[in-house]
């Protein structure tokens, strides 16, 4: 009886909604589930290539990391690799329009769109942006950021992405429309943000940590940012993601302590956020998907 119990539970929780939370500086092949209903984890398929410094984006139906850096001399990439949620699979996909590492990404249900980044021939920021069409695998350039943007991240809703912060604009965003592939400049932060993470609710986006326990709310309907609940563990080059109720903030690296691999959650609903489960890895400069983004609700 005991074995017939655990072994539902295991079929349970492996058909469940979860995070995934993938590469990172020294887990450079790896990728977690993070299960919502329970708060555990479990090992997921290995990426194809070394990436740190990548950036995550995804649908419902499949995530996707794109660039990175393999942590040695020129290895940089442009490779963008797709994970299917239901197969447990992954195949490498269509490159970015150049190497890039550091830069960030966001999506709508059929278009998934990766901004600024770093030029390592240059040692320059990059404003590009590369759009993804989910139906057909294809990439295309978007309309440049009006900032270049190294360290960011993003937020957002279906109708556009806000991308936030970065070493070059710290204190600034921008509002990309997917639709119309146009940008606007957007809200000022206070302070600035870099080496952050970020995750979106139904109406507002959360941007925390970044050396630092503080968060900031970005409220959607009006482009408004004012402070936020304060995470439990001061971290920097973490990774997000959420559901349409809780972001998911995993990983990330403490000065003198190391490397993490605890997740902290935020509820959006309240602005409470709670200790949970930890990923199987510890895990820094690494990149995170949602099988459910809060835009699917």
């Amino acid at each position: 009886m005991f074995e017939l119990l655990l072994i539902k539970k295991t079929a349970n929780a492996a058909s469940g909604k979860f995070a995934l939370f993938a590469g990172g500086s020294n887990t450079v092949l790896l990728s977690d589930k993070y299960y919502y209903s329970s708060d555990a984890s479990a090992s997921g398929k290995a990426l194809r290539s070394k990436k740190m410094d990548l950036a995550g984006t995804g649908n419902a139906d499949v995530g996707l990391f794109s660039g990175g850096s393999s942590g040695v001399t020129n290895g940089y990439t442009s490779h963008i690799e797709k994970y299917n949620y239901g197969s447990d699979t992954i195949a490498l996909t269509t490159n970015l329009s150049r190497v890039n590492y550091q830069h960030t990404a966001a999506s709508k249900s059929t278009v998934g769109c990766f901004f600024g980044g770093y030029d390592n021939a240059n040692y320059l920021g990059l404003a590009i942006t590369d759009r993804y069409n989910y139906s057909d695998s294809s990439r295309v350039s978007g309309a440049a950021l009006i900032q270049k943007r190294t360290l960011s991240c993003s937020i957002g809703t279906s109708e556009f992405a806000v991308i936030v912060g970065g070493s070059y604009s710290a204190t600034t965003t921008e509002k990309y429309n997917y639709d119309n592939n146009t940008r606007i400049a957007s809200a000022t932060l206070s302070p600035g943000s870099s080496r952050v993470a970020s995750a979106s609710g139904v109406e507002v986006g959360i941007i925390a940590a970044g050396i630092s326990t503080s968060s900031r709310k970005y409220t959607f309907a009006s482009d408004v940012v004012v402070s936020g609940t304060q995470l439990n563990i001061i971290r920097s080059y973490l990774a997000a993601t959420s559901n349409p109720e809780i972001g998911y903030f995993g990983g990330g690296y403490v000065g003198g302590s190391g490397y993490q691999y605890s997740v902290e959650k935020y509820l959006f609903s309240n602005d409470t956020v709670s200790i949970g489960g930890n990923l199987v890895n510890y895990k820094s400069e690494h990149a995170a998907t949602s099988t459910t983004p809060s835009w699917s609700s």
